[in-house]
This record gives structure tokens, C-alpha cells and sequence, in this order.
């Protein structure tokens, strides 16, 4: 009843007063817990303000009538919080709009950047190399877009080709790059989430690294496959190829090649795009070879 004819009285009286006033509290609050928001006790007695919710993610639970009040955050996403209070000037109202976020550390990723340049070794272009960048123990779908930033590279591949900037959507890396000059690469990533987890910069600094073995492995850039040149292994009798899917950490393909007849490059197909492979090459059981590639 106390607060109806506060309320009425504050209509009555009101001069449609913007407010010059700042709410003092949190712009973040974890979901499940409380937190507290005020201003400058203002208004002509200690009761004389109202607070309102105008979002349906938090609650009160404190009293609404004071230059201070507690709210509970229910539910992730932007919060709405407003005061109106009444002094000689008249009717004055003040908003915040926060955000309530996961509180639960455990349910936010921990994003990793793990990108390559391979100078040498690819037609037509100073190397090869990808942006990667990887999601270890933690449910992808809740990555809703990567902003992309990278000096000393173009991309070739994906989404951003012809750029060295821009952004994604999903979690998927954003394709190959291309370097001339096979000079230092800076990377950064901000992951933007729609589980109420904070966004969340990354960076990086690629130094390309030469080829070191004549045993070439490139993407054919239409088909989704890996090929494979083995001139340079003089007994090819027990060659065995695996690829290893990073991210997933899963073996991929694991096959024994007994016998090159016609050619010595071997090609394997079938594999998702924009994924980063290691591709392990190994003659009698010693790895001769092995390198990171992402499939275009």
C-alpha cells in the first residue's frame, strides 16, 4: 500500500525529468548470484525510490524502496535495472543495462591458437600455411562468431579470401594463408560466445619454418585431398600414411602403401574442409615425415 501511494504521488507530480544521475553497480553478474546497485541518496526521504525491473532475466530481492537494491540474476543475456525517485525538481528516472553471464567457469571454452606457415613447397605461392585455432574439452556450438586480425598474411581459402581480416561464425578456422616473403605472421582472435561466456581475445606470432623434407604434402585446393609426393624416399616398400584429425585427435586415415607402380604421389580424398590434419609419414616404421596442413 506504501509503495501504490508512492507511486501515484510520483506520477502526480512528475515533470517528465530526465535524470542526471548515474546507477553505481556491476556491468557483468554471474548467473545464480546477487549483486548490488545504488545511486546518490538523491530523493526528499529514504523511501521515496522505486525500483523496476524491465528484463526478465533478474529479480528483486531486497526492498525497492531504498537509494539501494539487490537483484538476482535468473537467466543469461542483457539486463534492464531502473530507478525513479521524487525530490523539489520533480520526478526523475535513471536505467543500467548489464550483462548476465555464465558463472560456471567449467561451461566456458578455453580457446587455443595453433597456426603454421611452411615456406617452400606450394605452386605459386612463398609456402603454406592456416589460421587454426582449437576448442579442447568444451562444447563448440556455443562460439557464435571469431573476429579475425593478421599482419604479414593474406588469406587463401575460406570465408576471408583475398583478405587479412574479417569475421567467421561457428567455431571453424578460417582458412589457408599466404605469405611471399616468409616473414613473421601476427594473428589475433576474439571469440564471441552465445552462452553468456565473456569474449575472449587471442594472439599469436607465427614464425614460418622451412621444408625440411623433399616429400611434399599440399591440399588440392578443389576437392577436398591431401596429395603426396614420395620422390624422394629411395625404398618404398613399407610406406605407411596416417592423418590425424587435431582437433578431434582422431585418426583419420591409416593406410600401408606396399607398392608405388606408376607414380610416387599418393592421393587421399574425402576429408573435411577447413580442418587441420597432421599428416604422419612413415617408411619401415620411422617417421620420415610429418607436417600440419589445413584441408581447403
Amino acid at each position: 500500500m506504501k509503495k501504490t501511494i508512492l507511486f501515484l504521488f510520483l506520477i502526480t507530480f512528475s515533470f517528465g525529468i530526465k535524470a542526471q544521475c548515474n546507477i553505481s553497480g556491476p556491468l557483468t553478474v554471474m548467473l545464480g548470484t546477487s549483486a548490488t546497485f545504488s545511486i546518490p541518496n538523491l530523493a526528499q526521504c529514504t523511501e521515496c525510490y522505486d525500483w523496476d525491473t524491465l528484463s526478465s532475466n533478474i529479480s528483486i530481492t531486497s526492498s525497492d524502496m531504498n537509494n539501494t537494491v539487490i537483484i538476482s540474476a535468473n537467466s543469461l543475456g542483457q539486463a534492464h535495472l531502473q530507478v525513479t525517485y521524487f525530490d523539489e525538481e520533480g520526478c526523475h528516472t535513471c536505467d543500467i543495462l548489464f550483462d548476465v553471464i555464465n558463472g560456471d567457469p567449467a561451461g566456458c571454452c578455453e580457446p587455443e591458437l595453433n597456426s603454421y606457415f611452411i615456406c617452400g613447397g606450394w605452386k605459386s605461392y612463398g609456402g603454406h600455411g592456416a589460421i587454426y585455432i582449437a576448442f579442447p574439452e568444451c562444447d563448440r556450438t556455443t562460439v557464435s562468431s571469431i573476429d579475425w586480425v593478421v599482419n604479414g598474411a593474406n588469406f587463401i581459402s575460406g570465408p576471408l579470401t583475398g583478405s587479412s581480416s574479417g569475421t567467421t561464425y561457428g567455431p571453424g578456422s578460417p582458412g589457408n594463408i599466404d605469405n611471399l616473403n616468409c616473414s613473421v605472421i601476427q594473428v589475433q582472435a576474439t571469440v564471441h560466445y552465445n552462452n553468456g561466456c565473456l569474449s575472449e581475445t587471442l594472439n599469436e606470432t607465427i614464425i614460418p619454418s622451412s621444408r625440411v623434407s623433399e616429400n611434399i604434402i599440399y591440399p588440392n585446393p578443389t576437392s577436398s585431398e591431401i596429395k603426396i609426393n614420395l620422390d624422394s624416399i629411395k625404398n618404398k616398400e613399407n610406406i605407411t600414411i596416417k592423418v590425424i584429425d587435431i582437433d578431434s585427435n582422431q585418426e583419420v586415415y591409416n593406410k600401408r602403401v606396399s607398392r608405388l607402380k606408376d607414380s610416387n604421389e599418393i592421393t587421399i580424398g574425402g576429408l573435411s574442409k577447413y580442418r587441420i590434419v597432421q599428416v604422419i609419414i612413415l617408411n619401415n616404421g620411422k617417421i620420415v615425415n610429418q607436417s600440419k596442413i589445413m584441408i581447403k
